[in-house]
């Protein structure tokens, strides 16, 4: 189901857009959302040909910048001669921040003077607040602001959803035996952050739910590893390696290893290193249930924060994983097995 977030719906005259004539207006949403689709009231003069209407980013003086975050096209010559409310939808959206001005922008790039699409604005005392209609007249090179509005509305859904099992929804019939559908909805608590990589800016959520969990804090059963080899002249060579916060809470716990195939000590030192890691991401740190995730991948690093278990941003490395289907339970879900980071 689509939600109106954004609008500005005053008018009182209207503003051209043909030929290198852009218009745009940009629009600050107050909650993060995937915006869909955009309302705008338009008429045509003449036949303008195909348009386009698209969601940008804007710069630091808040003009319209970067390319399209999404765009939908517009059938020019079928639009009325009178003005008219169209919906425009973008497949796909694009994830839009809270508190971030972004820009509606429209051209038709074969209008002229005599073949031209039209807006409806509100060009005396405005009162939308989060943006203002903008114009370029070099086929959105440059722009400049005027204290007008343009009527919009913003349409769309929250960031994204999670389908998770809980209780019954429907009993539907597919041929025999009956199958019993569970399905329900979870929304994300917040967007953490907008992260910019490249064009377009892409909203990073941080927010996954837990459906259960049990951490452990166990120390590895080796701390100080002690590596002996020999050197191509039969003289023994030493390295070793120690886990110092571990042999702090637990007393040494050491382990020698002949290796006559390392002929330096600075290898020896090295393998003794990579003993320790070894043993150390060996460590079981107890296990996450999650609803099921395609992106998650063995030897990931999680951080978790989970209050009931005193868990604060804790990191653990996802060392094994569980697919776990279980119709009679409504149970659909990835077990991680959890280890050292």
């Amino acid at each position: 189901m689509s939600t109106l977030y954004e609008s500005y719906t005053g008018e009182d005259t209207q503003l051209d857009i043909r030929g290198t004539w852009w218009r745009a207006q940009t629009f600050t949403p107050a909650t993060a959302h995937t915006i869909s689709s955009v309302k705008l009231k338009l008429y045509r003069t003449g036949s303008p040909g195909n348009g386009t209407v698209s969601i940008k980013a804007t710069d630091g003086s808040g003009h319209p910048t970067g390319a399209d975050l999404c765009s939908a096209s517009i059938a020019g010559n079928d639009l009325a001669t009178s003005a008219t409310v169209y919906e425009f939808s973008f497949s796909p959206g694009a994830s839009l921040s809270a508190s971030t001005k972004y820009a509606i922008v429209l051209r038709f790039p074969s209008g002229d003077s005599s073949n031209k699409v039209s807006i409806r604005i509100k060009a005396t005392s405005p009162t939308y607040s989060g943006g203002n209609e903008e114009f370029s007249s070099d086929g959105g090179t440059s722009w400049a602001f005027h204290d007008y509005d343009c009527y919009f509305e913003d349409w769309g859904a929250p960031p994204y959803q999670e389908i998770l099992p809980s209780s019954i929804a429907s009993a539907e019939a597919f041929g025999t035996p009956t199958i019993e559908i569970t399905l329900i909805t979870i929304y994300p608590g917040s967007i953490e952050s907008a992260e910019s990589v490249g064009i377009p800016t892409v909203t990073k959520v941080r927010w996954h739910v837990i459906l259960d969990g049990k951490y452990a804090s166990l120390s590895a059963e080796l701390n100080k590893a002690y590596v002996i080899g020999r050197d191509d002249s039969g003289i023994n060579v030493y390295g070793s390696s120690t886990d110092s916060a571990e042999l702090g809470l637990v007393g040494e716990r050491l382990d020698f290893d002949l290796e006559l195939e390392i002929t330096t000590a600075a290898l020896a030192a090295d393998v003794a290193a990579a003993i320790l890691a070894k043993r150390r991401l060996g460590v079981a740190k107890g296990y996450l249930v999650i609803p099921p995730n395609c992106g998650v991948e063995l030897w990931d690093v999680v951080e978790v924060t989970d209050t009931p278990a005193n868990q604060s941003t804790a990191k653990y490395r996802v060392a094994a994983i569980r697919f776990e289907y279980h119709p009679r339970q409504a149970r659909f879900q990835h077990k991680l097995l959890l280890g050292a980071p």
